[in-house]
């Protein structure tokens, strides 16, 4: 339940990714409200290195140290928690329901979620379960517009929570 998810303080999500037929490894570290630490890792060396301690992070790419954007700092301090959905009726989300799309084998609700800075996103939540089992979300990297779709499934008990084991992720942009 709701209360349940509010008294997560933290996860610890591990697992490999495959991208252009390079394997890397990936972790990611979150705590409550919303401190993170991702770390991707090709052949035992460091490829990717965020960090967000509440107030300012940094993004650390093959050797190079960036500072987050204003924007990536505003939507790191708009997160209440590691279950984004939960405080979603209480901070300044618009939510708007668009009906009902397959994903997979399934039928999804399609929700479009509007973040209190702007962001805006698409969320799929299984009809039958309620898992969610899509996001999909817009960006600007570089001047250059991305789209993100992330995939979950199998979903296992983690205590009494039930977490997605699997995350397909696709990113579209201009350079492919």
């Amino acid at each position: 339940g709701e209360n349940e998810l509010k008294e997560v303080k933290s996860v610890l999500l591990t697992g490999k990714m495959n991208v252009q037929g390079m394997a890397l490894k990936y972790e990611q570290k979150q705590m409550s409200p919303n401190m993170e630490v991702t770390d991707v890792v090709m052949n035992e060396k460091p490829v990717v290195h965020k960090v967000f301690n509440g107030t300012t992070g940094s993004t650390t790419q093959m050797g190079n140290k960036k500072d987050l954007s204003q924007d990536e700092i505003a939507e790191n301090i708009e997160t209440k928690g590691i279950f984004t959905q939960v405080f979603y009726k209480e901070s300044g989300y618009k939510l708007n329901n668009t009906g009902i799309e397959k994903v997979g084998a399934n039928e999804a609700y399609k929700i479009n979620v509007t973040s209190p800075s702007g962001i805006k996103s698409t969320e799929y939540y299984d009809v039958n379960s309620g898992y969610r089992v899509k996001v999909v979300r817009s960006s600007k990297d570089g001047g250059q517009d991305v789209q993100q779709s992330v995939e979950f499934s199998n979903y296992k008990k983690v205590g009494n929570k039930m977490f997605p084991f699997t995350a397909n992720v696709s990113v579209e942009s201009p350079a492919g």
